[in-house]
């Protein structure tokens, strides 16, 4: 990604020339671990007996139905853990098959809508160029099809003797997780998929993405909450059902930490998450100008509080070989603490005592059930919240509408008040966040993985009914 497509795509531009320089990169720091305690806390008791039971799988000789786990996530550790205690056998797999060649041609219809595209946006030399690249992709993404089907068609008879069990992924939508899908419906063995994230329930631009929601490519999709069951079900490409089971455990679990941080009672969590050279379906925003707004609420608003401030950086991969702007603003300002590790933000955010984060993300969700008072910065232009749900988060959470320096203004002038009479008005919101936990983020209380189990079983042949 830190290499731009021009030498390609601009390879049949008249004078077009292009010079290589080597740059070096500064490896980003790396992981912080949390503490053990921390890590068993959060983790609960289904989560870890999950794990045990996965270092022991080889040595199980239990028989009958099998179930699955193809790639893993915190939900769906806690479906299989209940559907073990009903009976099944725990078996983990995530294959990564070796792509030993390509296919020599790719259907010209496929390719139809990409030379529209390219002639309808582009100056005629990129039409040709374009197209290899996009025929490259496609050919690449179909040989990781073929080999994974493969992989999977040999693997699975041997995970299913009796063709019972099911198969639990928390990512269905990709060449080698929809190989094993269809392997897995060759053999009659159903395939649940799980969600990991709150992002549709709550972002407007996820209406372009329906082509990769789980539901179309698995027999049971399992959400968080009745908002993101409604969207999937009336997604175009939508097949298999769709149930609310409600979040993981680990959601409720990180309320009660406890741990605080006195010298940085303000935590802002950066969501400015940089394209590179692949774009993004979140907005119409450049890299330019998403650096722009950060290094504006860093000079304008984080560094002028009067408060202390950590300043939690995206953790995402290296997109550009120049140094980082918003790092060497940072720097300017030694009241901003920056917090550059890749630790998880689940294990940190309990320290402290306001959180402002930005954007309609996966973060929203980890930030309102901290139980922490939420700050968020909405952006109309770069993954938005949807409209329909705009005025339950603005009851709930304290929320900001992006409109430049007025706003920043505006959010300097809230966060400049006693930290104190801040948590109090975020109390006095308690009873319109309990509708957003509830709707657009958690859903139902309890325990989700024995919802999952509940409505796995009846898919298995001979299993007994809850």
């Amino acid at each position: 990604r830190l290499n731009a497509p021009w030498p390609e795509l601009m390879s049949h531009a008249p004078g077009f020339h292009a010079r290589y320089v080597d740059l070096p990169i500064t490896a980003k720091a790396g992981t912080v671990p949390p503490s053990l305690w921390q890590r068993l806390w959060l983790s609960g008791p289904a989560d870890i007996a999950y794990r045990l039971a996965a270092r022991q799988q080889g040595q199980s000789r239990a028989k009958g139905p099998t179930v699955l786990v193809a790639h893993s996530a915190e939900l769906v550790r806690e479906a299989a853990f209940a559907l073990m205690r009903a009976g099944l056998r725990l078996v983990t797999a995530n294959l990564a098959p070796t792509v030993a060649h390509r296919p020599a041609a790719m259907d010209d219809v496929l390719l139809a809508p990409f030379r529209t595209f390219l002639e309808a946006w582009f100056t005629p030399s990129v039409v040709t160029p374009g197209m290899a690249m996009y025929r490259r992709t496609l050919a690449q993404a179909q040989a990781e099809y073929h080999a994974g089907l493969a992989a999977w068609a040999a693997r699975l008879p041997t995970v299913f003797p009796d063709r019972r069990g099911v198969v639990l992924t928390a990512v269905s939508i990709n060449p080698t997780s929809l190989a094993l899908t269809r392997a897995a419906r060759d053999m009659d063995v159903p395939v649940v998929a799980f969600q990991h994230g709150v992002t549709r329930e709550i972002a407007a631009t996820h209406d372009v993405t329906t082509c990769n929601f789980e539901n179309t490519a698995s027999d049971l999709f399992l959400t968080f909450n009745d908002m993101a069951t409604t969207i999937s079900r009336g997604a175009p490409f939508a097949r298999g059902k769709v149930e609310t089971v409600g979040m993981p455990a680990i959601y409720r679990r990180m309320s009660r930490l406890s741990r605080r941080d006195r010298a940085f009672p303000v935590l802002y969590v950066s969501t400015a998450l940089m394209a590179g050279n692949i774009n993004h379906y979140c907005g119409g925003v450049s890299d330019v100008e998403r650096s722009r707004r950060e290094l504006a609420l860093i000079d304008s608003m984080l560094a002028l509080l009067p408060h202390g401030v950590r300043y939690k950086t995206y953790p995402a991969r290296d997109v550009y070989a120049d140094p980082d702007p918003v790092l060497a603003a940072l720097a300017r300002h030694p009241c901003i603490d920056l917090f550059d590790e890749d630790t998880d933000l689940r294990y940190m955010i309990r320290r402290h005592r306001v959180v402002v984060t930005a954007r309609a993300t996966s973060t929203i969700g980890w930030c309102i059930m901290a139980d922490r008072p939420v700050v968020f910065i909405n952006h109309p232009d770069h993954a938005p919240l949807r409209p329909a749900v705009r005025e339950v988060f603005d009851s709930g959470l304290f929320l900001f509408d992006w409109q430049g320096e007025t706003t920043l203004d505006r959010l300097r002038a809230f966060l400049s008040r006693p930290l104190a009479e801040i948590e109090d008005d975020w109390h006095a919101r308690r009873a319109a966040r309990a509708i957003l936990r509830r709707d657009l983020v958690c859903g139902p209380e309890g325990l989700a993985g024995r919802r999952a189990r509940d409505l796995i079983l009846p898919l298995i042949d001979g299993m007994p009914q809850p």
